[in-house]
């Protein structure tokens, strides 16, 4: 009888968007913390939604812009993904990093993990703007495929 190979769980830091779980878990969490999800929704945007970011909604065509501040770094990804998540449904969204004057490894795997979140969930994300800050740390990193730079 032949035998089944146990599928291990991701190893730490494989999808930095891993712990974004279920509904039901994320409801919980809420309650836990005392947070009223009733006056949240997925297409609610302002600017308090991200504090590293200007954010424009688009009604007419369901899009979201993005605006990226000039730096990302270990110290902003936090913040900035936490935001972010509230975005995964959405149809689209344009991430503008053309004032990215420093972006750090970090937020660059954010940027990744949430662009292949984003897609998988049926969401289109179109990239505006390459800072040359932005397109050398991504060229350096071999990730401008992966960020779609080579598409724009």
């Amino acid at each position: 009888m032949a035998r089944r190979k146990k599928k291990s769980p991701p190893a730490l830091g494989d999808d930095p968007l891993s712990f974004r779980g279920d509904d039901e878990a994320r409801s919980k969490q809420h309650e836990r913390n005392n947070i009223d999800t009733s006056k949240q929704s997925d297409t609610a945007i302002s600017d308090k939604n991200i504090p590293d970011a200007t954010v424009r909604e688009d009604d007419s065509q369901g899009s979201v812009t993005i605006i990226l501040d000039p730096v990302i770094t270990l110290a902003e990804v936090s913040h900035l993904k936490e935001s972010l998540l509230g975005y995964i449904g959405a149809r689209q969204i344009q991430v503008d990093v053309s004032k990215v004057e420093h972006i750090d490894t970090a937020g660059l795997q954010l940027l990744l993990a949430f662009s292949k979140v984003f897609k998988k969930q049926g969401g289109k994300i179109i990239w505006l703007g390459w800072s040359a800050a932005y397109s050398n740390t991504a060229e350096l990193l071999g990730l401008t495929a992966a960020l779609g730079l080579e598409e724009s």
